[in-house]
């Protein structure tokens, strides 16, 4: 499931940039703004959100450039994408006016900094997938290690995807309702992997004890490969965690901010849109209600209290 997210919301942003300043055959389909629309559109991507792909930030960086040139070519505007590792960086140039919409994390939505989440639309936009607006963590072990607590892991080594900022996350805070330390002292050893599925295999070839992966990733490998559901176990599942999300700048006009939501929001009505939709597994964007981010803020919290008592 989450394995596309980002990479479709990615995909889908200059889609609907590229209906919304083209155009658009008649019929149902929303009327393309006048002919004073803005030519450049500025999307920030947060890095971050490829902790939920199986591909690199190169083949991310890759599918931008492809994507701005076809817009470019057939619509003849301008996408502008800038991809942040930083949610300062981040944060500072949506605050600036500098990004007119911006993908990333849940988490990295909920931490974003006052000044900047001030300047936000109120309206939150992200994929379902499965039927589902949210994704799972696994915390997979070999099902003949005879582990049966997570404090029995301590001293193992795990993989982890590297960059996976949500899943340290929410390991950290495995760990400590569990009284252990955090995750760079309780393990052994911690081995990043290219991909959750890399990480899968490793456990599987018994190159390492546990690892931490999303559900989906997991729940594919058994479909191509049932041995693998058999020889390894779920030691620990994550509740449900929002999926990656969109929101624009607020200070847009409201008859564009109209516009674009109506066309990503129908992407499944063209044919264009059901291509991608399923190819890469993606059911729809919809509108995300502050009540589907409650499971991660509720840890977000958590964590932040367990730190202050601990200071």
């Amino acid at each position: 499931m989450d394995k596309n997210i980002v990479i479709m919301l990615c995909l889908f942003v200059g889609i609907m940039f590229g209906n919304a300043l083209g155009l658009q055959a008649a019929g149902n389909s929303p009327q393309a703004p006048g002919p004073n629309a803005v030519r450049t559109i500025t999307i920030g991507v947060d890095l971050e959100t490829i902790e939920k792909l199986d591909v690199s930030s190169q083949d991310i960086q890759t599918a931008w450039d492809v994507l701005s040139e076809g817009v470019t070519k057939e619509y003849g505007f301008s996408v502008r994408t800038v991809l942040y590792s930083d949610l300062t960086q981040l944060s500072a140039a949506f605050e600036a006016h500098n990004l007119d919409i911006v993908s990333t994390t849940a988490l990295n939505y909920l931490r974003m900094p006052t000044e900047a989440a001030s300047n936000r639309d109120p309206d939150l936009y992200g994929a379902v997938a499965r039927g589902q607006k949210t994704h799972r963590y696994l915390l997979l072990i070999r099902a003949d290690s005879g582990v049966l607590a997570v404090g029995e892991l301590q001293g193992k080594k795990l993989l982890l995807k590297r960059d996976d900022t949500t899943g340290r996350f929410y390991l950290d805070m495995l760990l400590g309702r569990h009284g252990q330390a955090e995750a760079q002292r309780f393990f052994g050893a911690i081995q990043e992997s290219e991909t959750f599925s890399q990480a899968v295999l490793a456990v599987f070839f018994k190159k390492g004890e546990a690892c931490l992966v999303t559900q989906s990733v997991f729940e594919t490998m058994v479909e191509l490969n049932p041995q693998v559901g058999k020889q390894l176990a779920i030691l620990d599942r994550s509740p449900a965690l929002a999926n990656p999300v969109l929101f624009l700048q607020q200070q847009l006009p409201q008859e564009r901010k109209d516009f674009m939501v109506k066309t990503f929001l129908n992407l499944e009505t063209s044919a264009y849109g059901r291509q991608l939709l399923m190819l890469h597994r993606i059911d729809r964007l919809t509108r995300f209600e502050p009540s589907d981010l409650d499971s991660l803020r509720a840890l977000l919290q958590e964590y932040e209290q367990r730190k202050h008592q601990q200071q």
